[in-house]
């Protein structure tokens, strides 16, 4: 958000010149996408223009591992299924087999600066064996099509598009004291960043996508810098976000959502053939306790309570859970983790029910706005704080992100 205000007059003029015209004509609704290494990040805000100066509204947040470092592992994967016989080593990590890890690393290199930038269909890769300490017998010739085609790169685009573009509009409908549902969104601008959306595939169909869910697909206009300006975005961000922070003739207003998933109750239902459900507690558009607040390292932050029952039968077992999801109960069904973070475990007999029948609960979650979005969750006899983010051990995009330092 920082860094769009720097280049906000830039985004104006380019608006002028296509003769776009915004949602709002006092404020700006920009999504920014951005695919790094490490992560996909969405972030959706509206700017204002206020009398005093710039309003930034964070109206929505979301990131998922499933970016460069999961792609380089799905292409080593498409690699070794689609010229089996060239490879004398396996792309997953044996420490039974040492002499094979620095192939791999080396196979991780080549698969970043040189088969991704190279993903056009009219372009010819190589791998030479010297590039690879030897692990091929002889030069490899690769098709880009090969790659752009097979079923984990498209499963891969689908996956950063339309998947979570429809789990984050889903996740924040309620602005501006109006309900949005889709088609309905207001997008004014698209701004992308990181190397990921060098993938022309990804950045259009995301563009697609986006207008899809927005009120004016027309009117949008799509900023994106160039390599050069992209490499220093963050810095120049942080930099602007310092100064607009910090200097007391700078006066831009930063707003942020306090909760920016649902927390709540999964458990298995024994009434309903033992399928999942989701008892919600809190979610984006929970409003705080009246004249309520919380001492968090001297500053006094709001205070948030979600209350609500369940009945546990015999071998009923559950999670206190974080969701990103808009179908939580629906995704757990289908083991889809990507997600859902479940966070404190539970079964009938460690909350202090009885286990021979059934049993109402009462569960609640207190939560307080922190950058840590800390939660306080009870259910029965058990009372947890979380305070940090559980890490996606049970999904398999978040372990083949860390390839090949983690497998």
């Amino acid at each position: 958000a920082a860094y769009y205000l720097a280049v906000k007059s830039e985004v104006e003029t380019e608006r002028r010149l296509s003769r776009k015209k915004k949602f709002n004509q006092y404020s700006d609704y920009v999504l920014s996408y951005e695919m790094g290494a490490g992560g996909v990040n969405l972030t959706y805000f509206k700017i204002s223009d206020m009398e005093s100066g710039p309003k930034v509204d964070i109206l929505g947040r979301m990131s998922r591992p499933t970016a460069g470092n999961y792609l380089d592992y799905l292409i080593a994967k498409i690699l070794f299924e689609s010229y089996p016989d060239c490879f004398d080593f396996d792309f997953e990590i044996d420490t039974n087999q040492p002499e094979n890890i620095k192939k791999v690393f080396l196979l991780k290199r080549i698969i970043k600066n040189k088969i991704k930038p190279g993903l056009q269909p009219d372009l010819k890769l190589c791998i030479k064996p010297d590039e690879i300490d030897g692990g091929i017998k002889e030069n490899l010739e690769i098709d880009p099509v090969v790659i752009l085609c097979h079923d984990l790169f498209q499963g891969f685009i689908k996956l950063n598009t339309h998947d979570i573009i429809k789990h984050f509009f889903s996740l924040f409908t309620f602005f501006d004291n109006k309900r949005h549902e889709r088609s309905g969104y207001p997008v004014d601008t698209i701004l992308f960043s990181g190397r990921g959306i060098q993938l022309p595939d990804l950045r259009e169909k995301v563009t697609s996508e986006v207008m899809d869910w927005c009120a004016a697909p027309d009117s949008i206009v799509i900023y994106e810098p160039d390599q050069t300006e992209m490499k220093s975005m963050l810095v120049k961000g942080a930099a602007q976000y310092a100064i607009y922070t910090h200097d007391q003739n700078k006066w831009v207003k930063f707003n942020h959502r306090d909760f920016l998933a649902r927390y709540g109750i999964l458990y298995k239902n024994a009434q309903k053939n033992g399928d999942w459900e989701f008892l919600e507690l809190l979610n984006p558009h929970s409003d705080p306790v009246f004249n309520q607040t919380v001492d968090a390292g001297g500053d006094q932050v709001k205070k948030y309570i979600g209350r609500g029952s369940l009945n546990l039968g015999a071998g009923n077992i559950g999670y206190i859970t974080e969701s990103f999801s808009a179908h939580t109960s629906d995704d757990m069904q289908a083991g889809d983790m990507l997600y859902l973070n479940q966070r404190i475990p539970f079964d009938v007999n460690n909350v202090g029910a009885s286990p021979q029948t059934e049993a109402s609960i009462t569960v609640e979650c207190e939560g307080y706005p922190l950058c840590s979005n800390q939660i306080k969750a009870t259910i029965g006899a058990i009372s947890e704080t979380i305070s940090h983010p559980l890490k996606y051990k049970k999904d398999p995009a978040f372990k083949g992100c860390l390839w090949p330092y983690i497998f």
